[in-house]
């Protein structure tokens, strides 16, 4: 299957392409202490930079509340302490950017035990709030 934006191979039918256009994973360059490796957490992306949230390296042990910060254009990491209001360490929780200085984290867990509800976290300061859900 072609990219799509090649004119010679995106008719319906046609061989799979090897133009410039077709999507291939980069390194990309890192300055700075890049967080420990880790699954189990969030990247997400606002503003241009990545802010990578929890996330765990021995099963159900969370790594802590700093958030790491991944500028796209400079290449460099660097670390915001956790902040009054942000939400505890956790693993497997999902997050989402809302408008260009918010991000909602929810649930979750924090090493055996659910994570508490849902947090908005600001991405300038790292300060958070927890946030009710309501239907």
């Amino acid at each position: 299957m072609c990219c799509g934006r090649c004119p010679i191979h995106s008719a319906p039918g046609s061989k799979p392409c090897d133009c410039e256009h077709r999507s291939r994973w980069i390194e990309l360059e890192q300055r700075g202490d890049a967080p420990l490796p880790r699954s189990s957490h969030s990247l997400t992306v606002v503003g241009g930079r990545a802010y990578c949230i929890g996330g765990e390296n021995q099963p159900r042990v969370p790594i802590g509340s700093d958030m790491h910060v991944y500028d796209l254009q400079t290449g460099a990491w660097s670390t915001s302490e956790a902040a009054a209001g942000s939400p505890s360490p956790r693993v497997g929780h999902t997050a989402v950017a809302a408008g260009l200085d918010k991000i909602y984290v929810f649930g979750g867990r924090c090493g055996i035990d659910m994570g508490e509800g849902a947090h908005a976290v600001l991405t300038a300061t790292g300060a958070g709030r927890a946030v009710s859900c309501t239907h």
